[in-house]
């Protein structure tokens, strides 16, 4: 790119919070994120030109192509497929029952306080 496209860096602040952080222009960032996917562009360069943290611009990176790859996920989800289907209940079989030959039961005492104890299936 040459420096004539470049003409939106360094990114315009478009408002600054009491705790710090900048919230940039969103043209300007987008045309940003843009240039970083170029090939052979140099993340770290761009992000000086743009006065952003080389981490930060990273992670906007990251961010588009998540959302890039959420809408073309979008794009190809046939509806019928995506029908719900059945769910059977199935009964626990004898072998289950017998493993679980105790269970705990709460009990209370004239306080309030609970205790729990184990009981024997019959």
């Amino acid at each position: 790119m040459s420096d004539d496209e470049f003409d939106f860096l360094p990114l315009r602040v478009i408002r600054e919070c009491s705790n710090g952080k900048r919230r940039y222009d969103p043209e300007g960032k987008r045309r940003l994120i843009e240039a970083c996917l170029l090939p052979g562009a140099s993340i770290a360069g761009l992000a000086l030109k743009a006065q952003v943290n080389a981490n930060q611009l990273h992670k906007w990176i990251r961010l588009h192509e998540r959302a890039k790859s959420a809408r073309a996920a979008e794009d190809t989800v046939d509806p019928v497929t995506t029908a719900f289907i059945p769910v059977v209940s199935v009964e626990h079989s004898y072998l289950h029952k017998r493993q679980c030959d105790y269970w705990i039961t709460s009990t209370t005492r004239s306080g309030g306080t609970g205790s729990l104890r184990q009981m024997r299936r019959n």
